[in-house]
């Protein structure tokens, strides 16, 4: 592994809120959105993709018996697309029709290990649909977060969310745990830095919860950058 340090100033940024404002175009396409089962925390999370998408319009209207009950057109005169969930046993089935061209373009089934992780689910949907409707891609939306947060004196725990901060989970805590960035395309692995008597860079899995000890320095030690397996190094 080739290690790339630069020495800079570094200048801390107080954080701001984050304001979305969606700007209404009437030619955005309208979804409408039929439920056989939809917990509320999914309803709230898909109407909030939409929000930060900002590529179509979804409105949530009722719910049904069956999801495969025979669909009629007339019924959503003004809409362009009929969306029609049903949520069981952790998995998340879609069908999304084409109320003009009369043709089903998406169905697919998602499918989570717990509860708790519905997020990335809903997420995936939301990509799917946007694809479908033939906008740019949205990689991002389904993409993992890590950031580390101070918990009390001398204690800072590193977390992995989604990008709403919907779903979070601590993922090592400890003493001072800082500057977490991820180590590969595939977000499996994290670098991270521990304050000891000196910096110490970990490299640890996500997953497995495995941590390997790269590299100790006097000083500051923050990666900046990861790139084809070579990282810049602060």
């Amino acid at each position: 592994m080739k290690v790339i340090i630069l020495f800079f100033t570094i200048i801390f940024l107080q954080a701001q809120n984050l304001e979305i404002i969606k700007y209404v175009n009437n030619n955005e396409p309208k979804i409408a959105v039929e439920y056989q089962t939809l917990p509320i925390k999914l309803q709230k999370l898909l109407s909030k993709d939409t929000t930060i998408i900002s590529h179509y319009n979804i409105d949530i209207k009722s719910k049904i018996d069956n999801i495969s009950t025979q669909i009629s057109a007339n019924k959503y005169q003004g809409y362009n697309y009929l969306l029609r969930l049903n949520y069981k046993n952790k998995a998340l089935t879609a069908l999304l029709y084409n109320l003009i061209t009369h043709k089903v373009v998406l169905y697919k089934r998602y499918k989570i290990p717990a509860f708790q992780v519905y997020p990335f689910m809903i997420h995936s949907l939301s990509y799917d649909i946007n694809a479908k409707l033939g906008f740019a891609p949205i990689d991002w939306i389904k993409r993992k977060i890590v950031y580390s947060i101070y918990m009390a004196p001398k204690e800072q725990a590193i977390f992995l969310s989604d990008i709403t901060l919907t779903y979070r989970k601590k993922l090592i805590s400890g003493g001072l745990n800082i500057f977490p960035k991820w180590a590969d395309k595939n977000q499996t692995t994290i670098y991270y830095t521990k304050l000891e008597r000196q910096p110490v860079l970990y490299k640890y899995n996500i997953h497995t919860g495995k941590k390997e000890k790269i590299l100790t320095v006097p000083g500051m030690l923050i990666v900046s950058d990861v790139r084809d397996n070579k990282l810049l190094l602060t």
